[in-house]
Formats: structure tokens, C-alpha cells, sequence
């Protein structure tokens, strides 16, 4: 999708096929793009190329697998994956290509999002937000999460912010850490579609915004507070 246009643009492929390819996560590091697709028979992780061409199975769980995202230095993905009877956290480790499940204590898990430094992740229960240490948990020390705001999505803005999704119909919030300060109301009078439809970069928010049968990615601006739209 281009960014950059100044009238909205129309989206194409970039991967076609008779299976699903859902869930795209971009890594910076490695140039790679992490996604779910049915192609095997189950919902595996896979990597590809910026373009699509070169594209690799990094998963054999033989469950569903959703969500997967990269942590910011390339070298964990974490996903949840689900069975007939729970939904579990996974890491899978880039260089070692070992996957690791990842015992939160949570029944249930929203889709992960990573802490800047790539050593903490947010996730919620579908209630509330919490935060881990990964090395703590894949290494046994420490399973519980702190708790850090009501809320099903997060991203990390800067070192005291996050922004963060509690609804689909509730708008996005910029939440202090570490801080008694109530959340801001950042986009008020639009329906997000989904409570991880969004992202943060640019200085604002792309985000996907449906009203009945219109379909929309807009960008909020957060310096200016205006907004347009981009696909």
C-alpha cells in the first residue's frame, strides 16, 4: 500500500493463492514479512521476502496459529496458537528456529505487542493489559505479568506511553506508565474495526476504519489531530 499519495490509493496482492495469508508482520532487521497461512494444512507460521518470492514454514504445531508479531531486534516472534481446548503463548527464536510455549497464566491471549527494547511484551486476557519479561518466562523464573491498564492492544510509543485499544467501539487511549495520570481520549467519533486493526508509526496512527459497507486505512495525525484517509 502507498503511503505517500495525496488521494487515497487502492491496495494489490502481494501474495496470491487458493490459501489464506493473514496476519503480515514486518521486521525492519530482516527485511521479512511473518504471516499465517493454511498452504500446509494447519495455520503454521511463514516468512517470505518483501516481495513474496522467497518463502519459508517456520512452524510445525499442526494447530491455529494468529497474530504473530517481531520483536523490534529481529530475533523472537511471538503468537498465539489454539487447540480445541486452550490458547496459548508461543515464542519462536529467529536464529535457532526453536518454538517455545510461554506459560503467562492467562487462559485467553489478545494479539502481543513488544516493548522497545525487545526484552518486555504486553498482552492481553480481553480485559486487561499486562506486561512480561520474555527471558523470564522462557527461562522459568517468573511467570506472572504486572498489571499495566485496562485494555486489549497496546503499542508502545515511547518509554513513558503506550497507546492503547480498549474496544472496538471505545477509540484508541495514550496511557502513562508509571504514572497515576487518567488515559487520553486520542480518536474520538470514529469506530476502529477491530481492536488490533491499527498501528502506530509516522507520528500517528494508520488505523482501519469501516462505517457500514465503507472500508478505510486512515492515519491520525497526533501532532496536528487531523486525519485523512490512505487506502
Amino acid at each position: 500500500m502507498e503511503l505517500a499519495t495525496d488521494v487515497a490509493s487502492s491496495p494489490f496482492p502481494l501474495l496470491q493463492s487458493a490459501f489464506n495469508f493473514r496476519y503480515a508482520d514486518h521486521s525492519d532487521v530482516h527485511e521479512k514479512v511473518v504471516y499465517v497461512t493454511n498452504k500446509s494444512g494447519y495455520d503454521e507460521l511463514w516468512s517470505s521476502s518483501i516481495d513474496g518470492v522467497y518463502r519459508e514454514k517456520l512452524t510445525n504445531l499442526k494447530l491455529q496459529a494468529s497474530n504473530p508479531t517481531w520483536s523490534p531486534d529481529g530475533r523472537h516472534i511471538i503468537f498465539s496458537a489454539s487447540s480445541e481446548t486452550e490458547h496459548t503463548l508461543y515464542s519462536y527464536n529467529v536464529s535457532t528456529g526453536f518454538t517455545r510455549k510461554l506459560n503467562t497464566g492467562l487462559s485467553y491471549h489478545y494479539k502481543a505487542s513488544w516493548s522497545l527494547d525487545s526484552a518486555h511484551f504486553y498482552v492481553s486476557n480481553g480485559d486487561s493489559l499486562y506486561r512480561y519479561n520474555l527471558r523470564s518466562l522462557i527461562e522459568g523464573f517468573d511467570t506472572g505479568g504486572t498489571f499495566v491498564s485496562k485494555g486489549l492492544y497496546a503499542k508502545q510509543l515511547d518509554e513513558r506511553k503506550l497507546i492503547v485499544s480498549k474496544g472496538k467501539a471505545l477509540g484508541l487511549w495514550e496511557v502513562q506508565l508509571n504514572d497515576d495520570r487518567a488515559p487520553k481520549n486520542l480518536i474520538a467519533g470514529e469506530e476502529i474495526a477491530s481492536a488490533t486493526g491499527w498501528t502506530v508509526a509516522n507520528g500517528g496512527v494508520y488505523y482501519f476504519n469501516v462505517s457500514n459497507s465503507d472500508y478505510r486505512i486512515s492515519f491520525y495525525d497526533m501532532y496536528t489531530g487531523t486525519r485523512k484517509d490512505v487506502i
